[in-house]
């Protein structure tokens, strides 16, 4: 018989609830394909502050092009991760006003695990999220920090569903982590981010089919 988590494939931020259609933090995460760039403005009937940085995030995000390598991919695997890793590297650039922003992209992913697909497996997840905390604590203040918030609960929250609907064992550790990094996203000094943590927490699944 075929294991459950075989039935749940890895559907990353490109959701297929309802829920989310209409919710612009999964652009973050979204896998690149070069020339399907377009984003329109959102957040236009907010406060000013946040309604310019939507529209600096949109242009952002339409205007990118990958730093990333993909001349010595060899096999479709390899180019899917490279595009998982390239929509990581968007996100960075998107959301960060830095001018220094694409270099320490480059920098955060060029050992990044990142597995094309998570598979049910909360293994696979935790080791981006091992990976981003470990980040965090080499580079304190680094200015790629609140993607790197958003990333982590956007993790945390998949790896939760793993554990809790498939694995039918105790996230309280991880559910307690997501809580602190969400109150850390929702108090950082940037509108922005703190639409995109509000959105991410105003879900009920991120990961895993109802």
């Amino acid at each position: 018989m075929i294991h459950a988590a075989l039935l749940f494939l890895s559907i990353q931020t490109v959701s297929v609830y309802n829920e989310l259609n209409d919710l612009y933090f999964k652009s973050l995460f979204q896998f690149y394909y070069p020339g399907e760039n377009i984003m329109m403005p959102f957040c236009t009937d907010s406060s000013p502050e946040l309604a310019g940085r939507a529209r600096e995030y949109a242009l952002n995000w339409s205007a990118f092009e990958t730093g990333l390598d993909f001349s010595g991919c060899q096999f479709w695997t390899d180019s899917i991760t490279l595009q998982k890793k390239a929509g990581l590297e968007r996100g960075i650039v998107s959301l960060i006003p830095d001018p220094d922003a694409d270099s320490l992209a480059l920098v955060f992913l060029s050992d990044a695990p990142c597995p094309y697909e998570w598979e049910g497996d909360r293994y696979a997840i935790e080791t981006e999220t091992v990976h981003a905390m470990s980040f965090l604590r080499g580079n304190p203040g680094t200015p790629i920090e609140p993607f790197i918030l958003l990333m982590l609960m956007h993790r945390l929250r998949a790896q939760e569903e793993c554990m809790t609907i498939l694995d039918g064992v105790s996230a309280d550790s991880v559910t307690a982590l997501y809580d602190s990094l969400l109150q850390e996203a929702l108090l950082y000094p940037d509108p922005l981010v703190n639409h995109f943590a509000r959105e991410l927490d105003s879900v009920s699944r991120i990961y895993l089919l109802n």
